[in-house]
C-alpha cells in the first residue's frame, strides 16, 4: 500500500514521518510550513481591525500559492477559509497572488 505525504512548500522535502506530515512539519525547516500561511508569512498590517490574518492559522493548507507580500515572492499554502478570502479579494494588502492550480496538498492518512 502505498502512503501519499505532503512535501514542504519551503524547502521541497518530502515528509515522511505521519505526524509530522499531519501537522504539516518539516524537520528542515524547523517550520510549520504546510499549515496555512495566513498569520504566519501572510500578516495583515492593518493593526485598527482584527482578522484572522492577524493570528497564525493552526489548519493545514489546501492550496498552494505564489504570493507577492511586502516586496517578496514566495510560495505558500492557505487553508480553504483563506483561500476563499484571497479569491474574493477581501485580503487587499497582498499585491499579487496566483493560485498554483493543479498543486492541492494530499490529506495525510488519519492514525487514529
Amino acid at each position: 500500500m502505498s502512503r501519499r505525504f505532503m512535501a514542504c512548500p519551503d524547502c521541497g522535502l518530502p515528509i515522511g514521518d505521519e505526524t509530522a506530515a499531519r501537522l504539516g512539519y518539516c524537520a528542515r525547516c524547523a517550520e510549520f510550513t504546510g499549515m496555512c500561511a495566513a498569520g504566519r508569512k501572510i500578516i495583515s498590517p492593518d493593526v485598527m481591525s482584527v482578522t484572522s490574518w492577524h493570528v497564525p492559522c493552526t489548519v493545514l493548507g489546501v492550496m498552494t500559492w505564489e504570493i507577492t507580500h511586502r516586496g517578496r515572492t514566495f510560495v505558500a499554502r492557505l487553508c480553504g477559509e483563506h483561500d476563499a478570502q484571497l479569491r474574493a479579494g477581501t485580503a487587499h494588502w497582498i499585491k499579487a497572488a496566483i493560485p498554483l492550480a493543479g498543486v492541492t496538498v494530499p490529506r495525510p492518512r488519519s492514525t487514529a
